[in-house]
Order: C-alpha cells, then structure tokens, then sequence
C-alpha cells in the first residue's frame, strides 16, 4: 500500500519510534526467511531495528521488544 502511495505510513513509523508497542511480532518461516519485506517497509524495519531487540522466537514468529 505504502508503495502505490495508498497508505501514509509516518504515524505507524512514529509509534514504532517512540516504542509504543510492547512487542512486534514478525513472521519468519524458514522456508520464506525474506517475505517481511513483502510485508514491512525498508523505513518500518529500520525503525524496529534502531528501537527494538530481537528476543524470542515462537514457531516462525521473531520477537522484538522495545529497547532498554
């Protein structure tokens, strides 16, 4: 949606800034390691790598948590 300039996604990047999500999960199954990017934007991944840690992964989910 960002891609076709149908969805604005500064306030979803500004909250994943500011660390308002107590986790972010993201899907990550073996077979299809890079489908994130089919699914997160190159700036929602920076932010989540600049303001978030990996910390567990359940099944194919990856965890990040904010920052301490």
């Amino acid at each position: 949606l960002t891609h076709d300039g149908d969805w604005d996604q500064r306030p979803i990047l500004k909250d994943i800034g500011a660390e308002k999500f107590p986790l972010i999960m993201i899907w990550s199954p073996p077979f299809a390691r890079e489908i994130k990017r089919d699914r997160w934007t190159p700036w929602m991944l920076e932010e989540i790598h600049d303001n978030y840690e990996r910390t567990d992964r359940i099944a194919d989910m990856v965890i990040y948590r904010p920052r301490e």
